[in-house]
């Protein structure tokens, strides 16, 4: 038997009323974006270890408790190196009811994400994330109903943005608004009594998904700040955010059906939260396997030397240079596009090696390559809106590699382009091109918005990866093969 309505009290004005509150039929506890199994922000918020304890603590407190996991656990600098599964160990050490899918799962492919499913203890779902023949991702359940006492509580996941990602075009991507419909409408028909939606989309995509699909009463979705958590009632569902990278626990609890309402708070994940032993070792584990694999040489160094990003912010230089040529070689495309401002640090080799710690150094931000598609004119337009702001908006200056850009300083902005070639030759205004840019960039980001635009052909590697790999290849007489330095993107005289 469904439950429907609730009490004429908002989720924020519930949790102050706490103490007065009936009895607690269902503890649910929501979290997403894991993306760092210990804490950041120097030690304030997040971390496994911390995230288990106030779980124990939870469960001692409540006998039935479900705990939810709403996606992204394959990014950050440590499961960006080990793939995720770290967090998948953790949580099976946890005890997660259920999971569904973020972005960041296919990061490093669909065969990963696969790998990801398997190891994993608990089960994922997914409504609207399948196979190229149309059954669910990896032949995983649409929905699930899990019970927590005599409670049967319908649980259904929903991806978006899966173009910010490795899709690799072996993952469709298939309507929110008919997925979240047939999977509430099935889990009606399996005697659910309450439905629970887990999301990676944006809070406008949620509105608009429970303004469509009558009967869900929860959704727990994907964060949109660091440090904030969310909590809303909107058209008849609550609305709940956890902050990002484990920096706060979601806390749903059902009142049962005589009140037949939630009431919701935020459990701050931070100094203050107990550790769990166990999980305490085992960050400690592979923190220390991260510095190991940090350590690792790119290649040797027999005489220090320093590549220098900041003269990159305003002028090419041979960072600048290596940067981009390091993007067009993974993707193989006719362009290596990058900005200024994603250079985050200076390049300095010490004998006896380059380390993967120092390239990461200068890539940090855990950045896809995207091979994108232009034509002529667009990449004279994405160039003008590059040099628009030029000398003064420093980070958006275009780092290019494969393209020669001759430009005029004093022309008014949108008309300082005065030349493109490749390769030699003049680019055609209908000449069609492939770009490898960060998907930072891709997005939109560092002001590039005509790149958003753009027609996506891959998603690549990570930035660093590239880098790291493009410099390996290049090593002679212990120091990378740069070649003589030539301007590609030149003010005219």
């Amino acid at each position: 038997m469904r439950f429907s309505g609730r009490s004429s009290l908002i989720a924020l004005l519930a949790v102050a009323l706490f103490a007065s509150s009936p009895a607690v039929a269902l503890t649910i506890l929501y979290f997403n974006d894991a993306h760092e199994i210990a804490p950041v922000d120097g030690g304030v918020r997040g971390g496994v270890a911390r995230l288990a304890g106030l779980i124990e603590a939870e469960r001692s407190r409540e006998s039935d408790v479900l705990v939810l996991f709403g996606g992204d656990l394959a990014g950050g600098t440590l499961f960006g190196l080990m793939r995720g599964e770290p967090m998948v160990e953790a949580m099976n050490a946890i005890g997660i009811d259920a999971a569904s899918f973020g972005q960041h799962e296919f990061d490093h492919g669909v065969d990963q994400a696969r790998r990801l499913v398997d190891r994993s203890d608990f089960s994922w779902v997914t409504a609207n994330l399948t196979e190229t023949d149309g059954r669910a991702f990896h032949g995983l359940e649409r929905f699930r109903i899990l019970k927590a006492g005599d409670v049967r509580v319908g649980v259904f996941g929903i991806t978006t943005a899966m173009a910010t990602t490795r899709h690799e075009g072996r993952v469709l991507e298939q309507d929110v608004v008919a997925s979240a419909r047939s999977a509430v409408a099935a889990l009606d028909n399996a005697g659910a009594q309450l439905i629970v939606a887990l999301t990676q989309q944006t809070a406008e995509q949620d509105l608009d998904m429970v303004r469509q699909v009558p009967g869900i009463d929860l959704v727990l979705g994907e964060e949109t700040s660091e440090t904030v958590s969310r909590i809303d009632y909107l058209a008849g569902s609550y609305l709940a955010r956890s902050a990002g990278n484990i920096s706060s626990l979601i806390r749903a609890q059902w009142l049962g059906p005589e009140e037949n309402d939630w009431r919701l708070s935020v459990i701050p994940v931070d100094a203050s939260a107990p550790e769990q032993p166990a999980l305490a070792k085992m960050r400690d584990r592979y923190t220390a396997l991260l510095e190991q694999r940090l350590a690792e040489p790119v290649l040797a160094v027999e005489q220090g030397w320093r590549l220098s990003r900041e003269a990159a912010r305003g002028q090419d230089t041979r960072l600048g240079h290596l940067v981009a040529d390091a993007f067009r070689h993974a993707l193989d495309s006719d362009i290596g596009f990058a900005s200024a401002g994603g250079l985050r640090a200076d390049l300095v080799a010490e004998p006896p090696a380059l380390t993967l710690a120092d390239v990461a150094a200068v890539l940090p931000f855990d950045n896809r390559l995207v091979r994108l598609r232009a034509t002529g004119a667009e990449l004279r337009a994405l160039m003008e809106q590059a040099l628009a702001g030029h000398p003064t908006a420093r980070n958006a200056y275009p780092l290019v590699s494969g393209l020669s850009v001759r430009f005029d300083p004093e022309a008014p902005p949108g008309t300082r382009i005065q030349s493109l070639e490749h390769k030699g030759s003049a680019i055609s205004a209908d000449q069609v091109l492939t770009l490898a840019v960060p998907l930072f960039l891709a997005e939109g980001g560092d002001g590039y918005g005509l790149l958003a635009d753009l027609p996506r052909e891959e998603i690549g590697p990570l930035d660093r990866d590239a880098l790291a790999e493009f410099l390996a290849g290049r090593a002679s007489d212990s120091r990378p093969d740069f070649g003589p330095f030539s301007p590609r993107v030149l003010p005219s005289p």
